[in-house]
């Protein structure tokens, strides 16, 4: 079963911050993470094109942990919102 969490977020991307907010799932056994991802909203329409033509992608939550997303053909949670897939350790 994921652990699932949502929060307000900033979302880095080439050194620009952008306000968004997230929506993770992550993927493991207990001890171990499997893979992690999520979706993004904002208002930002040119948030999803940007993600896509990043070098880069950092999210950051409130709490200041971070981890190195890109764009994902998954099924956003909501309409409106863009798919993502994280790499190495969860922002959690």
């Amino acid at each position: 079963m994921p652990r699932q969490f949502e929060s307000d977020a900033v979302l880095v991307i080439d050194g620009i911050e952008r306000a968004v907010y997230a929506r993770v799932s992550i993927f493991g056994d207990g001890t171990q993470v499997k893979g992690w991802f999520g979706s993004l909203g904002s208002d930002d329409p040119g948030l999803e094109c940007d993600l896509l033509n990043a070098s880069v992608a950092i999210l950051r939550m409130p709490d200041g942990k971070e981890g190195s997303i890109k764009t994902s053909d998954g099924p956003s949670s909501r309409r409106g919102e863009v798919a993502f897939t994280g790499s190495g350790q969860p922002p959690a």
